[in-house]
């Protein structure tokens, strides 16, 4: 049976270690959780992401190497905790929402984190950059996904459109860095 709205600490944790004993050099862990519609972590997000970052094996070197999340319909912050990133929400990546209080629902980002050997630790990865930029389903017509980080500046595109797209960008970064990430190293993509 299906089990529904299931988050099991516990077991994410034993699956991350099982995952590294069968040769894994890295792991990352995508979950479905957060409250929808809502730009800030909820408790249990906040919570869950302290306990699985905070997980450690015999070697003291992190059990999850990346989480990534998803659920909530809209962007919500990325934030480096106990030393490994942890990407609350990326909201949507392609959605169609048209009711004017749903339209932020179509905004999204787009985490990229690029891995190196880490030093010190044979057979183990670490984030060595981690950057995101922002994504918008434009409704159109016609219908298309559009990197707005990208669009914004992007001379061949009406100015009405470029200045739509930076609007986008500025609202889908605003919440991605609300927890400090710029601080700790996350950087804006363009491209």
């Amino acid at each position: 049976p299906w089990a529904v709205n299931l988050i099991d600490r516990d077991r994410i944790i034993a699956d991350a270690r099982a995952a590294r004993a069968s040769g894994a050099n890295v792991v990352v862990l995508s979950v479905h959780w957060g409250t929808e519609w809502q730009t800030a972590p909820d408790e249990q997000q906040k919570e869950l992401a302290q306990a699985l970052t905070a997980a450690r094996s015999a070697d003291g070197l992190p059990d999850i190497d990346l989480v990534i999340g998803t659920h909530n319909h809209v962007p919500q912050p990325y934030e480096k905790i106990n030393g490994t990133w942890v990407v609350f929400g990326m909201g949507d990546q392609v959605a169609s929402f048209v009711p004017a209080d749903k339209l932020r629902g179509n905004q999204s980002s787009v985490p990229r984190f690029t891995f190196a050997p880490a030093a010190g630790h044979p057979g183990r990865w670490e984030v060595v950059k981690a950057e995101y930029l922002t994504q918008y389903s434009d409704m159109g017509p016609p219908f298309r996904v559009v990197c707005a980080s990208c669009a914004a500046s992007d001379t061949s595109l009406p100015a009405a459109k470029r200045s739509e797209y930076a609007l986008i960008d500025q609202q889908v970064t605003e919440a991605v860095m609300s927890r400090g990430a710029g601080g700790q190293g996350l950087e804006h993509a363009t491209r």
